[in-house]
């Protein structure tokens, strides 16, 4: 399934519900984003026992896909269904400028990887111009 189904299907279960939803950018107000936030803290870390802790295949699927419906949420409420789609194809080409030439990347002593010398960060702010935001 493609992103702009996973996002209808998500939109339909929170108008069923009488969540949140927007068709153009939007900061929304801070209670929906703590409840967002929450949401997907709690999903982080059912994500994490069930790996670490449970070492279940079956759970780590479900906070994976839990995780993941929360998120197109999120991008539903903010009204940003238009452009995540856009903006991920820019930060994945902005992210694979952070590979060396010898194939290899930078990483700190917890694995994360590490922006080289001289890296310029994603300029999304383009996406937006349609909006006059």
């Amino acid at each position: 399934m493609d992103i702009k189904k996973m996002l209808q299907c998500v939109r339909s279960f929170q108008k069923a519900s009488g969540q949140l939803l927007n068709r153009k950018p939007t900061i929304i107000d801070v209670k929906e984003a703590e409840l967002r936030f929450n949401l997907m803290r709690e999903e982080n870390i059912e994500y994490r026992d069930a790996n670490i802790y449970d070492k279940s295949k079956v759970e780590v699927l479900d906070a994976c896909a839990d995780q993941l419906y929360i998120l197109l949420g999120t991008i539903n409420a903010h009204g940003l269904q238009d452009l995540i789609g856009p903006a991920f194809e820019l930060v994945h080409k902005n992210n694979m400028t952070k590979i060396g030439p010898d194939g290899k990347c930078l990483r700190d002593p917890d694995g994360k990887i590490l922006k080289p010398e001289g890296f310029q960060p994603v300029d999304l702010s383009q996406l937006f111009k349609k909006y006059d935001l």
